[in-house]
């Protein structure tokens, strides 16, 4: 918690404003990182084009999307609860 109030510039008691638990926090992020993924654009193979070009396109948005600031970050928070606590997980 303390990492994620300096990360987002305010205090503990703030963030417990807005999140009533670390659990509350903890599904937050996992609602957040979905949202994100359902973004994605939708691939459909096209059998006129060459299957490792588009094999390719895919691979580059999969790559920038989990490589993207905002999902690392959402990552390493989530990644961090569950490694404190592997029940969470």
């Amino acid at each position: 918690m303390n990492v994620i109030a300096a990360t987002a510039n305010v205090s503990k008691r703030t963030l417990y404003n807005h999140f009533d638990s670390k659990e509350a926090l903890f599904d937050a992020i996992i609602e957040e990182l979905t949202q994100k993924a359902e973004l994605l654009p939708v691939c459909s193979f096209d059998p006129t084009r060459d299957l490792r070009e588009q094999l390719i396109e895919l691979a580059l948005v999969e790559v920038q999307f989990m490589t993207s600031q905002s999902v690392v970050a959402l990552a390493r928070a989530g990644i961090s609860r569950v490694l404190a606590e592997p029940e969470v997980g």
